[in-house]
């Protein structure tokens, strides 16, 4: 694998982990999801490369740009991490709420008189 063949599966990665920022800012969860799995083929290849042996020399060419990819990467995946715990924050908030709602529901009597609804505790 050439040198460009690894920095084009950087960008790849790059570009993916952009993708999938985008569906989640658009609550699109499901291919947030495809984009997850689109990225970790890319890892692979990238890993099976590693475990071929990469000649240094080439990629010595190329390197300063792959790190730059990485942290690029990197910055985008703490993003979306971000995101993804806003989001399981408010499921949690909502849930409680729930939760509260209901023992507010099953701890009173309701009794209805005539047009209205009297509650006591």
């Amino acid at each position: 694998m050439s040198n460009v063949r690894v920095f084009g599966l950087y960008k790849q990665l790059l570009e993916l982990a952009e993708a999938q920022l985008n569906a989640l800012h658009e609550e699109r969860f499901d291919d947030a999801l495809v984009y997850l799995e689109k990225r970790q083929r890319i890892i692979d290849e990238i890993h099976k490369f590693d475990a071929t042996g990469k000649n240094d020399h080439e990629l010595k060419d190329i390197s300063h740009k792959i790190i730059i990819n990485i942290e690029k990467i990197i910055s985008v995946d703490t993003e979306n991490q971000d995101i993804l715990k806003a989001i399981l924050n408010s499921i949690s908030h909502r849930l409680e709420a729930v939760k509260k709602a209901k023992t507010f529901c099953s701890d009173n009597t309701y009794h209805q008189a005539g047009n209205t609804l009297n509650i006591s505790a």
